[in-house]
């Protein structure tokens, strides 16, 4: 008896410009990698079919994925301003999400320009200056609440009482000779 693959919790719209064919293919790529990672990756190329409304698509996909990521090119930068495009639509719409921890800047096919004002103040990945396996680890990681190292534990007060017991008896059997 197969079950059902279960659908990812976790989804990442991916905002990014329409800049080459190559670009784009990218851009494909990295939402199918995400998507094999168990994440939910949501492009217009995935999601969006004839005749369906690409401002509700963006609209639900900034309102509803648990992150956001934003694929900032030199083209994607062009068009940041202009509302006339869809990434001038998708700025305006983060715009209130922006202190979000969720918001992800990424770099790629940018000419060294890069993160623009809007996303200051953000971690960013640099897909153009880094390996491109560990530039997606990172993102994979982060996304998966798996980023960070891991917290040493806190040792106990070598002044306190139980601990400076114990040491006293630690000294107290050095100084025994057999």
């Amino acid at each position: 008896m197969s079950s059902k693959p279960t659908e990812p919790s976790i989804s990442a719209f991916i905002s990014y410009s329409w800049d080459s064919d190559p670009h784009v293919e990218w851009v494909n790529s990295l939402a199918h990698i995400l998507r094999g990672n168990s994440i939910k990756s949501l492009t217009d190329q995935i999601c969006v079919g004839p005749g369906a409304s690409l401002n509700n698509f963006m609209r639900f996909g900034v309102d509803n994925s648990s992150w956001k990521i934003c694929v900032i090119s030199d083209g994607y930068v062009s068009k940041m301003n202009d509302l006339k495009t869809g990434v001038g639509k998708e700025i305006e719409m983060l715009e209130r999400h922006m202190e979000s921890e969720y918001i992800i800047p990424i770099l790629k096919n940018n000419s060294g320009k890069g993160v623009p004002d809007f996303f200051e103040g953000k971690f960013w990945i640099d897909f153009d200056g880094g390996e491109y396996l560990d530039c997606i680890q990172k993102l994979v990681k982060r996304i998966l609440g798996f980023n960070k190292m891991i917290e040493p534990m806190i040792g106990l007060n070598p002044y306190s009482k139980e601990v400076s017991n114990v040491r006293m008896l630690e000294s107290d059997i050095k100084k025994l000779r057999f």
